[in-house]
């Protein structure tokens, strides 16, 4: 028996048993026998107690064979082939609007959703799934009769279509976060995600239990659905309930988190240097005057940082804050003066510590003297810049 599907927990609840539940509610066999002996399972839908899932706690996925072409069942009433279509083409909106050409479909099915979606031959499709039927064929997508291993692919995708295949799957988490994984891996920076599940909502509130099948482990609400994409780190542009509230929808973005990362780094391989520069600096000027403007947290950070270089004799502290005016920084122990009671023509050097409050700052120097401006430097880039 498994844990629960998203988030592994073991504390669980048994809603509902069903016994001698088919392993396929697609396995339509052409021989009567053959589907009278048919393999069947207990069926056991569970509530996990910690994130609220519904699943199959009985699932086995290695009893399961998509693989066989008895398998192969596709919907075909007009309401979902309009639906399917509506759907295309709300996607392929955000396509153009995020100037994306490669496409992948896993589970696509007999290919109602990316033939529609490509009926122009705008992109580049690819559909995986491998219960196709030998000699299908499309000239909207190329076809790979098999099924999505994410740590095996080599190709770069724009945008990533999985619809009714997360709740066939034993460990949805992983594989998306295996999908997610093989997109940084490849350096792809942004990938568009349109993800369907069924709804369970309608199967709860209507006492549907005909809509389980054993095929099926996890039976997302909106809520855990939602809580499945957070896990996940992906932005939610469009989430919805469609199709009468039977379904799941949601659109999400993933960013490649690499360039934030080298940003660290490359603080961490820098920021040493940038203090060396700062009590470089107030060595060379430690006869100089000079005045800090800005005593909130970013200037009690700087100059306590730079402290045991400055000459206190010649270093005076001012903010635009009325609030402060008399009071003392922390640690350094600079008392906070009015700025319309300091000299500022006998001040050598006047450093912003905020670039925050730098553009009001620089306008009350302004009104002092334009002339001023010459003298006024700027913390930022890991050295003092003229402003």
């Amino acid at each position: 028996m498994i844990n629960c599907p998203y988030c592994g927990s073991s504390i669980n609840e048994i809603i509902y048993e069903i016994d001698n539940m088919p392993l396929s509610n697609m396995g339509l066999s052409i021989n009567e026998k053959k589907a009278k002996k048919a393999k069947t399972s207990s069926f056991l839908l569970t509530m996990c107690s910690d994130c609220k899932l519904l699943f199959n706690k009985d699932f086995r996925s290695e009893i399961i064979e998509y693989k066989t072409q008895l398998n192969t069942t596709y919907y075909i009433n007009k309401p979902w082939l309009n639906y399917t279509k509506k759907s295309a083409d709300h996607f392929h909106e955000l396509l153009k609007k995020y100037n994306l050409n490669k496409i992948l479909e896993i589970g696509c099915g007999n290919g109602e959703f990316l033939n529609h979606l490509n009926r122009n031959k705008e992109f580049i499709c690819e559909g995986y799934d491998p219960s196709l039927m030998d000699g299908f064929s499309s000239e909207s997508f190329k076809i790979i009769k098999d099924y999505f291993i994410p740590n095996k692919n080599t190709k770069k995708y724009d945008a990533i279509i999985i619809r009714h295949v997360i709740e066939h799957l034993e460990f949805p988490t992983k594989f998306l976060e295996d999908i997610l994984l093989n997109i940084k891996f490849l350096g792809t920076e942004k990938v568009l995600f349109f993800l369907e599940v069924p709804n369970v909502k309608n199967t709860i509130n209507d006492l549907r239990f005909n809509d389980l099948v054993y095929e099926h482990v996890s039976y997302f609400s909106l809520t855990t659905f939602n809580n499945f994409l957070n896990r996940l780190n992906l932005k939610i542009l469009f989430q919805t309930e469609a199709l009468d509230d039977e379904n799941l929808q949601a659109i999400c973005l993933y960013e490649n988190d690499d360039k934030i990362q080298n940003e660290i780094f490359y603080f961490k391989e820098n920021i040493l240097s940038s203090e060396k520069y700062l009590s470089d600096f107030f060595k060379k000027n430690s006869e100089a005057k000079i005045c800090f403007w800005g005593a909130g947290g970013r200037g009690v950070t700087l100059i306590n940082k730079i402290v045991s270089n400055l000459n206190y004799d010649k270093i005076q502290v001012t903010d635009s804050d009325k609030r402060k005016h008399g009071k003392y920084l922390p640690i350094c122990g600079f008392k906070i003066i009015d700025p319309n009671k300091i000299n500022f023509f006998q001040i050598e050097i006047i450093i912003i510590t905020t670039n925050l409050g730098k553009k009001g700052i620089i306008e009350e120097i302004k009104k002092i003297d334009d002339a001023l401006l010459k003298k006024v430097y700027v913390f930022s880039k890991g050295s003092l810049l003229k402003c």
